[in-house]
Order: C-alpha cells, then structure tokens, then sequence
C-alpha cells in the first residue's frame, strides 16, 4: 500500500499492547519517513507473544510500506517450576519447595519419575524427600499454556554407620561413606585445610581434614559433635576423615580431654593405638634445647635419657611458634601425627601442652631417707633387739 506524507517524513512505529487482556483488540500503525531508503523497523514482541515487523521504502513525497507481519503466538507459556533446595547428592532427609513465577499458577508433582499433569498430586507443602527420587513439576494458569515439566534428581548415598572412632579406623578406604553414630569431642583445629582433631571413649582418635569448608557449624575445643558423615582417606600414612556433611551445631561442650600417659617405645611400636588421640609422654629432653621453635620442623627429644624419637611443629599457627625450646626435661601433651606412613611424630597442641618435668630435690629426699632409718632405729631399740 501507498501512503502520500510531507516531503520531510520520519518513520514512527507506536503499538499499543499488553498482556493478554489486549488480545483481539484493533492495532493502530502509524507510518512515516525520509524519501529514498529503504527502512526497517526492528521485530517487536511482548510477553502477549504478538511479533511485529514493517518495512517502509519512500519515493519522493511517497512512502511505500510493503511489508507488515503481525503474529499473534497464542496464550503465553507458564513458567518452568524450580526447586529449592536444587538437585544433587545428599546425606539427610530434605524438604524441597517448589515454585514458579507464574501468578496464581497450580503446580503439580510426581515423584516417581513419570511425567506430571493437572491429575497429579497438588504441590501445597514441601516435598519430603529421604532416599534416591527424581521429582518433575509442572505449573498450570488461566490464560496460560501449560509451563514445561521441571525435574530434579536428589541422590542419597548409602551411609554406613559405625558406633565409635575404634570401628571407624578400620574401614575402608575407598569412597565407602560412614556416619559416626556416637558423640565425638574436639580436641584441637587449626584454620589450615579445616583441620580438627576428634576422639571418643573408644580411645581413638582420627583427623577430620575438610579442604573445601563442608563444615559450617563453628565449634570450640571440648565440644561433643555427634552424627559426622564422610569417607575415609590416607595422605602420607595419615588416616582422615573426610566430611560430606555439616553436622549442625555441638551436642555438648566444655567436655575434659584427660591424655593418655603412654612411653616412648609405646609411641613407636604401636603408633597406630594413639594417631590423632591425645597423649602425654613424660620426662623428654630436647636436643636442640635453647634454639627457637619454627614451624615444620622435626626437632629430636630422648625420654629419659633412653628412648630417642621425635617431636615436630606440624600444626600452623600455634602459639609456641618462635619461642625458646626448653633446655630442661619437660612431659609433653601431644598429638601422634605421621608423614610418609613411617615417620612418626608428636606435636603440642599450645604452650600449655609443654610443662616441666617434676623434680624432687635431693635434699628433702635425703631428709625423707634419714627419717624412715631414725624411725626404725627407734622401733628396734624398743622391741629390745640393742
């Protein structure tokens, strides 16, 4: 069609629409522009899925417009449903919430992998969920085509519990996932890999090593944490347990840790008993007395003057880092911890754990001595034996 404008025309494209409460109303174009060139005006749409485009071409004081599509699309499509939380693997029972974006949409579920309808189970609560499901959702509104069916599959690994860190320790190592059932209390954490030491009545202990912050509950040393979940793995000899799972918050607090008084050739021979456990060693003399400690570094000590094993400043951090190593015997609180499955170490959680060995004076047990030997003189006199 052909449409005679000023000489000075300007192409002008006003639709009026809505939503679908525009539907079958009249459209107004309204058209004019500059002589000589072709012009195209851009496609437009709206979320009432009419698509329009014009193209105008002008001649002189005339202006052609030789092309105009309008199509209407039909209703519009409702929105997908999502969940929340979102698909993945888990290692407890969840309540998953579904929604769209769609106004005053009805949604509908399954939950055993079929596709849903409006003749499916209505979404008005949260969807338990407590083993292996895949859950499709599908939203319906008036004036709307129904959305596209939405799933997610929510995997739960099978969780093999064990009652103490003892029977923990002998599980295997290859992605078996455990769940310890008993309360476990923490003995000391560093900010390096999340690192925190665990023990229980069992007497044992292990490493819970958690590079990428699975954690999120925040715990004190003391504190009873109960139902840790995650799998087991050796670094350099050194059993750890890696979690899968935050356990939530303590079950307890303030609980004492009493170490283990065990001996040198103890630590040695049956460094298995005691890795990650809390320990005391008595009587040890540094020989490398009056230096400084630094950090990763081994540092020799013989226990009694006998047995010669070693001590090493493994945990980051700590509060005994660049002070003088004590030059006189001393009983250390420690930790057992190894590198390369054969080297063996005890390490002190603070400066707390290094106290000196008690000593008692010479001369009040040459006190003592002269009093037990008066006492007997004077016994015998009186049975008349002098």
């Amino acid at each position: 069609m052909k449409r005679n404008l000023l000489t000075t025309l300007m192409l002008a494209i006003l639709l009026v629409f809505g939503s679908s409460e525009m539907w079958g109303q009249i459209l107004t174009f309204e058209f004019s522009g500059l002589t000589g060139s072709e012009v195209s005006a851009p496609s437009y749409s709206n979320d009432a899925n009419l698509t329009s485009s014009i193209i105008t071409r002008g001649s002189g004081n005339d202006i052609e417009v030789y092309g105009i599509t309008s199509v209407f699309g039909g209703p519009p499509t409702a929105a997908t449903p999502t969940f929340d939380p979102a698909a993945g693997t888990y290692y407890a029972a969840q309540n998953v919430t579904i929604s769209t974006t769609t106004p005053l949409a009805t949604i509908y579920y399954t939950t055993d992998g079929s596709d849903p309808d409006n003749t499916d189970t209505e979404y008005t609560v949260p969807v338990a969920i407590a083993g292996t499901t895949t859950l499709k959702a599908i939203a319906y509104a008036a004036g709307f085509d129904p959305s596209s069916i939405g799933s997610a599959l929510y995997t739960f690994p099978t969780i093999n519990e064990v009652a103490d860190i003892a029977t923990l320790r002998i599980g295997a190592t290859d992605g078996t996932i455990y769940k310890l059932v008993g309360e476990a209390v923490l003995t000391f954490q560093q900010t390096f890999r999340n690192q925190k030491f665990i023990q229980d009545g069992s007497l044992a202990g292990i490493l819970i090593d958690d590079p990428t912050g699975i954690f999120t509950t925040s715990y004190n040393v003391g504190d009873g944490i109960t139902g840790i979940i995650g799998s087991l793995t050796l670094f350099n000899g050194m059993l750890e347990f890696v979690p899968v799972a935050d356990p939530g918050v303590a079950t307890s607090a303030g609980n004492a840790i009493v170490p283990v008084i065990i001996t040198a050739t103890e630590f040695l021979t049956n460094f298995d008993n005691y890795e990650s456990q809390v320990v005391e060693i008595q009587d040890l003399i540094f020989a490398d007395g009056g230096s400084s400690f630094a950090n990763g570094i081994v540092y020799p000590v013989t226990e009694a003057g006998l047995t010669d094993f070693n001590f090493r400043t493994t945990f980051f951090d700590v509060n005994y880092i660049g002070t003088t190593i004590p030059v006189k015997a001393v009983n250390i609180v420690g930790i057992p911890n190894e590198r390369f499955g054969s080297a063996y170490y005890l390490t002190a959680r603070d400066a707390a754990d290094i106290t000196r060995t008690p000593v008692i004076p010479l001369g009040t047990s040459g006190i003592i001595l002269a009093i037990l030997l008066i006492s007997a003189v004077l016994f015998i006199r009186r049975g008349k034996l002098f």
